[in-house]
């Protein structure tokens, strides 16, 4: 703040104003090469940690999208009951909250209907034609 009051100037200090020409003036800090280029390092590994993650996750948005498409699918086409899997559902809650942790739909999915359909097979089946 001293070196911004220094540079700065004006008739009251907290009506100051500090111009680009004074700006340039200023000295600035900065680390040494060898310290820039482990930083920079550092920010490269976070990166690459953190773009990893991304792709997990938007894998993990396209698989849960995918799952969304084939359950709708199969509530339309009738290969899933929704009252039967609606009280499956339920008895799954109840468990889980007697276990304090385990999943809340652990392996009721699979046996709802097979899921071993993909999506484009599908999409193909339940193709309407006007």
């Amino acid at each position: 703040m001293v070196e911004v009051d220094k540079y700065s100037c004006g008739i009251v200090k907290d009506r100051n104003r500090l111009y680009w020409a004074d700006f340039k003036r200023m000295p600035t800090s900065y680390p040494p090469p060898d310290e820039q280029v482990q930083i920079a390092n550092v920010i490269d590994q976070s990166m690459t940690a953190l773009d990893d993650r991304m792709q997990r996750i938007h894998c993990q948005i396209a698989l849960l999208q995918e799952y969304r498409t084939r359950l709708i699918a199969h509530v339309v086409t009738g290969k899933l009951e929704v009252r039967e899997a609606a009280s499956l559902l339920e008895k799954a809650d109840e468990q889980d909250r007697l276990d304090k942790g385990a999943p809340l739909v652990d392996g009721v999915v699979d046996n709802l209907y097979d899921t071993t359909d993909s999506t484009e097979e599908l999409a193909m089946e339940n193709e309407v034609t006007v």
